[in-house]
């Protein structure tokens, strides 16, 4: 059962080069036109930096084409033309450590942020630092090693601390919380997570806000704590309505779906699922509707090993064999390793279902 967390992962903004904005789509041609290297170099960036939001998966292209010419030109001999460079360097493979992270690449993210963090700390950029930081505790925390996340964060914390930068603030509140949750240390997330939501209410980031209520909730859920869980995730889902915050209405459906289902009320599960399942397709959100699709695996792969009478259990090896190989080829198309590996768990346990009652039909 996967639980959708909600962690804040910074991207630095970049900005088209001025007078070198592409706002059509970009033709080889284009690119052999430019005259110097650094001509190029900066059309690819600003190709890069045009389709990064709405097109990530293409504009990874551009930045490695990018980054690759700027790793010559940072050894120029012109200074000007090696500092501009370095800094688009570091600006690059901050937001492709960030890309990795959303991939659950983790080992490509960490040495993306290996690059960009000596660049930002040279120019004694601090809130470069403390975004590259965040970002640390957040590659640290996904894989588990939740010591160095917790350092990672709170280096990020001093830093906004120093600026007196809020929002900063409250974002290392929320991420540290997550920790502490995974470290079973619930008194200790819950306070930084209250922490956080404080901060972003006097900011009047409600968007923010959704994402606490949504951690809160999960935390209430683990604990067993069902109607305050409840009473979380409904404040999410009334704020996300408000905002027209599809993804954070997918992130909610979800984890109603993953409560009910430890609940063992599996119909309102499969429907809260199948809730998110709609919003996330509709938002074209691919990483989310894989996560659900996984997860709908795994409750009728508990349904099936739950059940006494052999046709319905094999039905439901059946769709839980069904839904896995979706979420395995979707987890493969978008290269999101960790849901592919749950993916292969759950069509293993499928055929190991689905066997069983072969042999006891022969």
């Amino acid at each position: 059962m996967k639980k959708e967390f909600i962690l804040i992962v910074l991207v630095l903004l970049v900005f088209s080069l001025s007078g070198q904005n592409v706002k059509t789509d970009p033709t080889l041609a284009q690119i052999e036109k430019c005259n110097t290297n650094l001509d190029k170099a900066n059309l690819l960036y600003n190709i890069y930096t045009d389709l990064e939001n709405d097109f990530p998966d293409s504009a990874i292209t551009y930045a490695n084409q990018a980054n690759k010419i700027y790793q010559i030109l940072s050894k120029s001999k012109d200074d000007q033309i090696s500092q501009q460079a370095n800094k688009r360097i570091a600006y690059i493979n901050h937001n492709l450590g960030r890309y990795h992270i959303s991939k659950g690449a983790f080992d490509k993210a960490l040495v993306n942020l290996s690059v960009s963090l000596p660049v930002f700390i040279k120019n004694r950029d601090s809130a470069k630092i403390a975004a590259c930081y965040n970002n640390y505790g957040v590659v640290y925390e996904s894989m588990g090693e939740y010591s160095k996340a917790i350092n990672y964060y709170h280096q990020s914390l001093d830093i906004e601390e120093g600026e007196n930068n809020t929002l900063g603030i409250a974002t290392c509140y929320l991420n540290i919380g997550v920790v502490y949750y995974y470290q079973s240390d619930f008194s200790k997330a819950i306070n930084y997570y209250e922490n956080a939501l404080e901060l972003y209410e006097t900011l009047g980031e409600q968007e923010y806000m959704t994402f606490c209520y949504v951690n809160i909730g999960i935390l209430y859920d683990e604990q067993s704590k069902y109607e305050l869980s409840y009473d979380y995730f409904q404040k999410a889902l009334a704020v996300a309505r408000k905002l027209q915050d599809k993804y954070v209405e997918g992130y909610c459906y979800s984890n109603m779906g993953s409560s009910y289902k430890k609940q063992k009320k599996y119909e309102t599960s499969i429907a809260y699922y199948n809730k998110s399942l709609e919003v996330r397709r509709t938002i074209g959100d691919k990483q989310g509707e894989a996560v659900v699709i996984d997860n709908i695996a795994n409750l009728n792969l508990i349904i099936a090993q739950s059940i006494d009478k052999p046709e319905i259990a094999k039905h439901h090896y059946s769709i839980a064999l069904k839904y896995s190989k979706e979420a395995l080829l979707m987890g493969q198309n978008i290269g999101l390793l960790p849901l592919q590996k749950t993916a292969y768990l759950n069509i293993s346990e499928a055929y190991k279902g689905l066997k069983k009652y072969k042999k006891n039909a022969k």
